[in-house]
C-alpha cells in the first residue's frame, strides 16, 4: 500500500508541478503580448501626434512665409 500511495503521491506531485509550469509559462506570453501590444499602441500613439504636430508646425510656417511675402 505505502508503494501505491507514494507513486500517486509523485504523480500528483509531478502533475501540479507541470500545471504551475504551464500556468507560469502561459503567465509569462500572455505578458509579454500585452507588453508588446501596449507599446506598439503607445509607438503609434507617440508618431501620431508627433506627425499632426509637424504637419501642424509646416502649415503654419508656410502661413507665416505667405503672409510676410504678400
Amino acid at each position: 500500500m505505502r508503494d501505491v500511495r507514494a507513486v500517486r503521491c509523485l504523480h500528483v506531485t509531478r502533475y501540479v508541478h507541470a500545471t504551475r509550469y504551464v500556468h507560469v509559462v502561459r503567465f509569462v506570453h500572455v505578458r509579454r503580448y500585452v507588453h508588446a501590444v501596449r507599446f506598439v499602441h503607445v509607438m503609434r500613439y507617440v508618431h501620431a501626434v508627433r506627425y499632426v504636430h509637424a504637419t501642424r508646425y509646416v502649415h503654419a510656417a508656410r502661413h507665416v512665409r505667405e503672409a510676410r511675402a504678400g
